[in-house]
């Protein structure tokens, strides 16, 4: 039988609990489900998101339990400056840190938002945490 969730420790709801907790603390607004966490079945995966659509903002990554690597599925913030950007990963880097991952890693990267990564601690498109 594969990795499970529940060798992780954790369960859906306390994984929403903690991510509601660290992106709440960097001043994050939150709304009613503007937090959505999902097990994939079988793997040890986690789906986050954080979308509120009235912000413009929309930050999705992977918690891959077995390997201890978070995965960037998407991160967009509508208006760049506002330092939204920066207190997504921030919030982000912390609650992976909490939950044990190891590493972050970026799928792929925009042409224009490599300097935001690399001043995020990214090298090569992977953060070790």
């Amino acid at each position: 039988m594969g990795w499970l969730l529940e060798d992780s420790g954790y369960d859906v709801d306390e994984l929403e609990h903690l991510m509601l907790e660290f992106f709440s603390e960097q001043g994050l607004p939150i709304q009613d489900e503007s937090i959505v966490v999902k097990a994939q079945q079988g793997v040890g995966c986690v789906e986050c998101l954080y979308f509120l659509p009235d912000h413009g903002l929309h930050y999705s990554f992977v918690l891959d339990f077995a390997t201890r690597v978070s995965d960037t599925g998407a991160l967009f913030v509508r208006d760049s400056g506002n330092g939204y950007g920066r207190k997504l990963e921030d919030a982000r880097t912390k609650f992976c840190r909490r939950v044990g991952m190891t590493k972050m890693d970026l799928i792929s990267v925009e042409a224009d938002a490599e300097g935001f990564w690399e001043k995020m601690g990214y090298v090569n498109g992977m953060k070790t945490l």
